[in-house]
């Protein structure tokens, strides 16, 4: 678990302090994946956006979505 905290806490504020945290649920959000009362992404999701991210070659997006899949042990 302390091997976990090493890298999540800094990932966590980076991302906090780029702007970017929530970021990748915006965009899931706009494709309608989080549409009614659905409040948090599965790895189903997940899996939808990294496929959508290697077949329309989005870098930022396909980055995005592994490190939520990481942060969520989604394989």
């Amino acid at each position: 678990m302390a091997q976990v905290e090493k890298w999540m806490g800094p990932a966590r504020e980076r991302m906090e302090r780029k702007g970017t945290a929530g970021s990748l649920r915006e965009i899931a959000r706009r494709r309608g994946m989080l549409a009614g009362k659905k409040e948090n992404l599965t790895c189903g999701d997940i899996a939808s956006l990294k496929a959508s991210a290697k077949r329309s070659g989005d870098t930022k997006l396909m980055r995005k979505a592994t490190m939520a899949g990481n942060m969520m042990k989604c394989k």
